[in-house]
């Protein structure tokens, strides 16, 4: 009778783990058309520039380059240089930049762009 128990437990483990294999494959199947969607190559829209202090006119290092209400975020190079790159199409977007020791940046900028210049200003009391 164990062995009997031990025979079903295997069995109904295969069938699980087979189902759960299944269902990872579902959205890539021909016939789900977001699935094929995300595959199908898609126009980049690039959005680049330099954050700058705006004393100075040197470039900032690290300084977070993010788009408000989405995911794409940088980091800003050692020479202040950044560049982001969006999957789809927007007139515009909203750029926000942060970084310690500066006032935060907050901008709309139509796209693509790719000559943009941040100046942000140094903040003694941070």
């Amino acid at each position: 009778m164990k062995n009997t128990d031990n025979r079903t437990k295997i069995i109904v483990s295969i069938i699980g783990a087979a189902g759960l294999i299944g269902a990872a494959y579902l959205p890539f199947l021909p016939w789900n058309k977001k699935a094929t969607d995300t595959f199908k190559s898609t126009k980049e829209y690039i959005i680049s520039g330099m954050v700058i202090d705006e004393s100075t006119n040197k470039g900032i290092s690290q300084a977070e380059i993010s788009i408000v209400g989405r995911n794409e975020n940088d980091y800003t190079q050692e020479n202040g240089n950044f560049k982001l790159v969006l999957r789809d199409s927007l007139d515009q977007v909203r750029i926000r930049v942060t970084k310690r020791n500066y006032l935060p940046y907050d901008k709309s900028y139509n796209i693509p762009n790719d000559n943009i210049i941040i100046q942000m200003t140094y903040n003694k009391h941070d």
